[in-house]
């Protein structure tokens, strides 16, 4: 986090707490944003459990306290709002990566309708899920989300198919487990142009992470 700051400068600012203590211990699910660009409405973090609000509670058998973390922005020049969902689901709880999944498509509508407005709500995150899994089954829903992969047209995405790698160079293992979700791809006269899963390691053989970057390129009407 330190360093990502560092690097991205002050025109750069960012929300989240820690999902140890709800303040500075353990994983952040941080959001980044360009406050010259977008107001900053309202921000929280829930708890990916039975007790949402409770500090460090973990759902039913996950390894670790997970996170969701939820803001509201409001375009500076133009006034339009928009919600983002960052999160991280369990490597090993299923039942709680449904559990998860249930909750993250409760508060999507929940935070979509808590204003008068037509609000565009988007999800993303590492959720150690695949396609197949009934967490993702779960958001893509009937009246849930939307997958911006599969929003986006197929001739219009690049790069790799697979985004998370180990730290290895072997394809033959990888899986999809990061993941773009929207709650309604018709809100505010949205495009997706593009959709795009980046390489992770540099040319000098250094990875950046395990997972790949996942970019989607949006147009709104303004």
């Amino acid at each position: 986090m330190t360093a990502t700051c560092s690097y991205l400068g002050p025109a750069w600012g960012h929300i989240g707490v820690g999902r140890d203590d709800g303040v500075a211990a353990g994983e952040f699910s941080p959001i980044y944003y360009q406050p010259g660009t977008w107001s900053l409405v309202e921000n929280r973090t829930y708890w990916l459990s039975e007790t949402p609000d409770v500090p460090g509670s973990k759902g039913r058998d996950a390894a670790l306290p997970r996170i969701v973390t939820v803001a509201s922005f409001q375009h500076i020049e133009s006034g339009l709002p928009l919600v983002y969902m960052c999160t991280h689901f369990d490597h090993q709880g299923q039942i709680a990566r449904e559990q998860s999944a249930e909750l993250l498509v409760s508060l999507a509508k929940e935070w979509e309708s808590s204003s008068d407005e037509v609000v565009p709500v988007f999800l993303g995150g590492d959720l150690n899920i695949e396609p197949d899994n009934a967490a993702y089954q779960t958001l893509i829903a009937e009246g849930n989300l939307h997958d911006i992969r599969d929003v986006v047209s197929e001739s219009r995405r690049t790069g790799y198919s697979k985004t998370y790698t180990a730290f290895t160079d072997d394809v033959s293992d990888d899986t999809l487990l990061d993941h773009l979700f929207v709650r309604d791809p018709t809100a505010v006269g949205m495009a997706f142009l593009t959709y795009a899963v980046l390489p992770n390691q540099f040319d000098d053989g250094v990875y950046i992470s395990d997972h790949r970057p996942v970019i989607v390129d949006i147009m709104m009407s303004v």
